[in-house]
């Protein structure tokens, strides 16, 4: 059986420059700061509607700190021009929680970014149905 989608497989064989600009910068930290992640994760907020003990929010705690939508969409418009790919909405907490991700998923593919969420997926909203 074929992995169509390599989800299992090591993404950087697809990313050739970003690998050789990181192996070029080596330790020149001028050279090595423009290079930015293929990958980000992104925490939209740190509230969860669970308790699941195996989770790291657990020890953390469940402080519902959130990120503004006018500051995510000013960094997904950056990430997508300084060449991230994909964006993970996960973090300390449960992403669909926070009453603007739809917005954040809508900027981050308008930057051309691919997304991901983590979820519990309880509490989905009408704008991913």
């Amino acid at each position: 059986m074929t992995d169509r989608f390599a989800i299992d497989s090591h993404k950087l064989v697809y990313h050739p420059q970003r690998v050789a600009q990181f192996l070029d910068a080596g330790d020149d930290w001028e050279r090595f700061k423009r290079v930015y992640p293929i990958y980000v994760e992104i925490a939209p907020i740190g509230a969860c509607n669970h308790r699941c003990t195996f989770c790291a929010v657990d020890y953390i705690g469940y402080n519902p700190v959130r990120l503004e939508l006018d500051v995510a969409k000013r960094l997904l418009a950056d990430m997508g021009r300084l060449g991230v790919k994909s964006v993970m909405f996960a973090g300390e907490g449960e992403p669909m929680l926070h009453k603007e991700i739809d917005q954040m998923v809508l900027a981050a593919a308008a930057a051309g970014i691919d997304t991901s969420l983590t979820t519990n997926a309880t509490v989905i909203s009408e704008a991913f149905v």
